[in-house]
């Protein structure tokens, strides 16, 4: 399998982690297997089109991500499931994980959060939960990738407009990535131990995109 590069984090050498977990697949009948739904944006006229398949063991999220006439900035697509129950508890300083390949290799909008109850909620959030985010690309290629995500790249206080950590809304509010000295932004064990959504983010970019995906796991 080859290895994908990941925003502010490239690694060296093909995935072999000491220690794993499969947190999510999507074949049917297994344990860590949960309905995943479709979502587009719905604010002030969003024009994004999304859509999600499985076909086997491979779920299919596609679509476009469009400009909102009234924002006059891209909005999102994304597909997610409030029935997981996982544990990352112990996988705090390790990464989370994604078997994915893509068509649209170009695409730089894709991210993925987690949400758990006492996660706390970004900047004007009003999810039922709150969750960590992070950005991730994939390679170009036929073959499935470890797309690796370091925990430490996730942050809690994520943009509702570009769904990044490292930008400022139109009100003025300077959203944090998770570092040393804004801690409070990064992922807890405690929380982590107790997963109740994820959600895949085609958001913030303009652009067809396309990605297949098997499974979700925590790793060291």
């Amino acid at each position: 399998m080859m290895l994908a590069l990941v925003t502010s984090a490239v690694l060296a050498a093909p995935l072999a982690p000491l220690d794993s977990k499969v947190l999510v697949t999507f074949g049917p009948g297994k344990p860590t297997s949960f309905t995943f739904k479709e979502m587009d944006d719905p604010v002030m006229g969003g024009k994004s089109i999304g859509n999600w398949s499985v076909v086997g063991d491979v779920g299919t999220f596609q679509g476009v991500t469009a400009i909102v006439p009234a924002l006059k900035a891209p909005g999102f697509c994304s597909v997610g499931s409030l029935e997981v129950k996982a544990d990352a508890g112990d996988y705090v300083s390790g990464s989370l994980v994604l078997s994915a390949r893509t068509t649209t290799p170009q695409y730089a909008g894709f991210k993925i959060s987690l949400g758990a109850i006492g996660v706390p909620h970004h900047h004007d959030g009003h999810e039922l939960v709150g969750s960590y985010k992070a950005n991730f690309t994939v390679p170009a290629g036929t073959d499935f990738s470890d797309v690796i995500i370091p925990f430490k790249m996730f942050s809690s206080d994520w943009s509702d407009f570009t769904g990044n950590c490292f930008t400022k809304d139109p009100d003025g509010y300077q959203h944090l990535c998770c570092t040393p000295e804004n801690s409070d932004v990064c992922p807890k064990a405690n929380l982590l131990a107790k997963i109740i959504q994820i959600q895949i983010w085609a958001e913030g970019v303009e652009g067809d995109f396309h990605l297949d995906i098997q499974s979700i796991s925590a790793a060291m």
